[in-house]
Parts: C-alpha cells; sequence; structure tokens
C-alpha cells in the first residue's frame, strides 16, 4: 500500500520525463 502522496510524486516525474523527451524530439526535427 503506497500513500497517495509518493504516487503522486512518481507520476509527476514520469509527466515531467515525458515531456522533456517530447521537446527534444520536436527541437531535433
Amino acid at each position: 500500500m503506497f500513500p497517495s502522496k509518493i504516487i503522486h510524486e512518481y507520476y509527476d516525474y514520469i509527466i515531467k520525463l515525458h515531456l522533456r523527451a517530447i521537446l527534444i524530439f520536436v527541437i531535433c526535427i
């Protein structure tokens, strides 16, 4: 059972990671 705070931080990290990857992908093109 994980506290909701840890889950929220985990998803926030994934979202930031994906946004960063998308920005790099767009800049390369």
